[in-house]
């Protein structure tokens, strides 16, 4: 060492480690910071703060095990969302991930961005459904967000790579990146990439993962179903995971990689 640093985000309600281990094995310092739901934090994400992530990235940064230059961040579903709005406060990150994330806050989260509380996107319940199979069907219940509300991606100094399954039925990851991407275009920023994988869903994992298209969620406290086609998804698991080492990489301005 020292070593490149990546920060790693879940979403709800979840403490995996698994794809910080293996950024590891990959020569990164690998930091999984949890939000929620683990030791002395809160059970839920109910209520967030910009300060707590400011202060993990700041603690990161001046870790003697990491390189100077900013530290990379790889986020999925609400972690996705979470690294934009990190960008968005700091210029010490050198690169971003947001594996399909939502372009504006959700309604379950009240975060907290420097004294201002983000607004949220709307949700359609009614819109829900059970499946033949007794699983919670949320496909189009989280709403499409208006421009206003939506995370000032434009303020993001650094590369940002947005990943997205287009058979995702959390809710619709591949029109919402190219929402942030617009955005980003409108204020003349170039700094974006995106990647579209027909037939993958939601959780998109590291390669050689199982497909997780059903799952227990602990937000609706039921099992509901991710999305995705089984080949199709893993195929985009496998394609993924040396294009985001490649993207981590080559956004590192002083590594050795």
């Amino acid at each position: 060492g020292p070593f490149p640093g990546v920060i790693g985000l879940y979403g709800s309600h979840n403490i995996l480690e698994h794809r910080a281990a293996l950024l590891a094995s990959q020569g990164f310092a690998a930091f999984r910071l949890m939000y929620s739901a683990f030791d002395d934090l809160p059970k839920g994400e109910k209520y967030l703060d910009s300060d707590y992530f400011e202060q993990a990235e700041d603690w990161f940064s001046a870790h003697p095990q990491v390189q100077p230059g900013g530290v990379g961040v790889v986020g999925l579903s609400l972690g996705g969302t979470l690294a934009l709005v990190m960008g968005t406060l700091t210029d010490k990150i050198s690169a971003i991930v947001c594996l399909n994330g939502i372009t504006a806050m959700l309604p379950t989260v009240e975060f907290d961005y420097r004294g201002e509380i983000l607004p949220t996107v709307g949700f359609d319940l009614s819109k829900s459904k059970v499946t033949e199979e007794g699983i919670f069907d949320i496909d189009g219940v989280v709403n499409f967000p208006e421009p206003e509300i939506c995370i000032k991606v434009e303020n993001i100094q650094c590369p940002i790579l947005f990943v997205a399954g287009e058979a995702d039925t959390n809710w619709k990851s591949a029109k919402m990146a190219k929402q942030a991407i617009a955005r980003l275009q409108a204020h003349g920023k170039t700094n974006y990439k995106l990647l579209t994988y027909p037939g993958a869903g939601h959780v998109v994992e590291p390669p050689y993962m199982p497909h997780c298209r059903v799952a227990y969620h602990a937000i609706p406290r039921t099992t509901i179903d991710f999305g995705g086609e089984t080949t199709a998804h893993c195929a985009a698991q496998e394609d993924l995971w040396p294009r985001m080492i490649q993207f981590l990489r080559k956004c590192r301005r002083h590594s050795r990689l």
